[in-house]
């Protein structure tokens, strides 16, 4: 009986022991969780995110534009005025909520479900702001 039970301590320990060491070598190789970042028009960072699924409203850019137009902007209260979810590698942008449509590289993507995004796209918000989505930080 106390076999079996040491059996599973010995076992437990093993599993333990080899996700600690995974953790730290993947650790020590850079490997780093999936990131995105949104660049304005200038190359300026504006932000950048480690989340699988994030909703960008007005209060995101209330820092960033003039009062005068984040009123087109929806708010995250809301639905926000979209939002970018990843499915494993891939990364999506959705707008289902928003009052003024989202633009990805010139295309209306209001009401038409998960869109995929590339390295480089450019998202146009409500036609008051641009962002480029990168996959990769600046250089």
């Amino acid at each position: 009986m106390w076999e079996s039970s040491l059996v599973i301590l010995a076992a437990s320990i093993g599993v333990a022991s080899i996700i600690l060491i995974t953790s730290f070598y993947v650790r020590g190789r850079g490997v780093k969780p999936h990131e995105y970042y949104l660049i304005d028009r200038q190359g300026r960072l504006i932000f950048r995110c480690n989340k699988p699924d994030r909703v960008y409203g007005r209060e995101d850019f209330s820092s960033i534009l003039e009062p005068k137009l984040l009123q087109y902007i929806t708010r995250r209260s809301k639905g926000g005025q979209f939002r970018i979810t990843r499915s494993g590698n891939q990364y999506y942008i959705i707008d289902q909520y928003s009052a003024n449509p989202t633009i990805v590289d010139g295309i209306e993507i209001k009401s038409k479900g998960p869109v995929p995004l590339k390295d480089g796209n450019v998202i146009s918000i409500s036609n008051v702001y641009q962002l480029v989505f990168k996959t990769k930080p600046r250089k």
